[in-house]
């Protein structure tokens, strides 16, 4: 894991959900760079609870969310729980 210190921004049909220049990405093998917000930095207000989640033994628990904006809806968007 590694801090990112350039802005780091997740936008849907023109809205932004997330930004921040705290991000952490991991690199896993054989798997493409993976970022992390702080929760303070995500508009959580866009995120609907699941009811699913799923284990990694070195990152911990994941729950599931939906993300609901402008009436566009993406199934299962994930926030690690720490």
């Amino acid at each position: 894991m590694e801090r990112v210190d350039k802005r780091l921004r997740v936008v849907l049909e023109g809205v932004t959900l997330a930004e921040t220049t705290q991000g952490k990405r991991v690199l896993e093998t054989s798997h493409p760079p993976v970022y992390y917000f702080p929760a303070a930095d995500v508009g959580m207000h866009y995120l609907l609870a699941g009811s699913a989640s799923s284990f990694c033994e070195w990152k911990g628990t994941a729950r599931y969310f939906d993300v609901n904006v402008a009436g566009k809806l993406v199934r299962r968007a994930t926030r690690r729980l720490a």
